[in-house]
């Protein structure tokens, strides 16, 4: 710190602040249908930090933000919403007493 001061903590604490956004709307993406989009979108704001700072720390970040297109990708197939226990478990009744 005594070289570089705070300011440098902006740029280094971009990559995490987008790295928590981005679990965060993915593990909401279940059940609020904006979430897919809005991890997307905070990836490729972070892609773009990354051309911006390739000089200095934007080589760094790369594996990051390709950590989060993978995972952004392989959350696009899932299906919307949560499981519906409710409708598995009432599919199959129990029979009726005599």
């Amino acid at each position: 710190m005594a070289v570089n001061g705070w300011p440098v903590l902006l740029p280094v604490g971009v990559p995490l602040a987008a790295t928590v956004l981005v679990g965060i709307a993915l593990w909401l993406r279940g059940t609020r249908q904006w979430a897919g989009i809005a991890a997307w979108v905070i990836t490729g704001l972070l892609a773009c930090f990354n051309l911006l700072a390739l000089a200095s720390i934007g080589m760094f970040v790369v594996p990051v933000t390709a950590g989060l297109v993978v995972a952004c990708a392989s959350r696009s197939g899932r299906p919307k919403g949560p499981p519906n226990w409710r409708a598995r478990r009432d599919s199959n009744p129990r029979p009726s007493d005599p």
